[in-house]
């Protein structure tokens, strides 16, 4: 029995010391339970509250990242590509002289190439391709909403007087809206990638055949 009061006493304890902490902040009465309860919520509501203030800018940062990769990459695969598809026209220029009833397999061969190429830089244009919102509704977070307030004072008016809990909701509505492009890049990354390594065996076979 006197096990049983020790172990309450210590979460009573405990439940008071959390409330004191929180008292900080919001003013509470101790000497009552259910104040003391509301408290330790709160204080629980608050601790939560800036774990994910601090986790959105981190989350923005990781998806930027890899947006910014994911353009750094199609450009790449532009100007490889590019050049992939100037030597094949280059090493097959003379299809361009015969009639279409003339080909034969190679000819098909190297115009299958050229297309595979133009179709790699055209989805690797695609990812860096800007992609805008036609919108018309304002926002605090968001450059796409922010531009359609009409005056930098409306904007600073609907900044100020807006509460915590509503800029951290569009904070991550943005991270999500990023999150979306990330993965539009990324699967235009991923079509040019493939689509240019097809492109690229047919034209090592082209210059096989010719003893490149």
């Amino acid at each position: 029995m006197n096990d049983q009061e020790d172990i309450t006493k210590i979460a009573t304890t405990q439940d008071e010391t959390a409330a004191k902490e929180f008292e900080k902040l919001t003013p509470i009465n101790l000497s009552k339970p259910d104040e003391i309860k509301h408290g330790i919520q709160l204080a629980h509501q608050s601790s939560s509250s800036e774990l994910l203030n601090h986790l959105s800018p981190s989350i923005r940062d990781y998806i930027s990242h890899y947006i910014s990769l994911a353009d750094a990459k199609a450009g790449v695969l532009i100007g490889v590509y590019s050049g992939l598809l100037s030597l094949g026209v280059t090493q097959e220029s003379d299809i361009l002289k015969l009639a279409i009833q003339e080909w034969k397999t190679p000819e098909y061969f190297a115009l299958l190439t050229w297309l595979l190429f133009l179709t790699a830089i055209v989805f690797a244009l695609l990812v860096v391709w800007p992609k805008t919102s036609s919108s018309k509704d304002h926002g605090l977070v968001s450059w796409v909403h922010i531009a359609n307030y009409n005056s930098v004072e409306n904007y600073l008016r609907d900044v100020l007087s807006a509460d915590a809990n509503t800029i951290a909701s569009q904070t991550f509505v943005l991270n999500y809206d990023l999150s979306k492009i990330c993965k539009r890049k990324y699967r235009f990354l991923s079509l040019a990638f493939k689509t240019g390594l097809f492109g690229a065996g047919f034209l090592a076979y082209l210059l096989i055949r010719k003893g490149f």
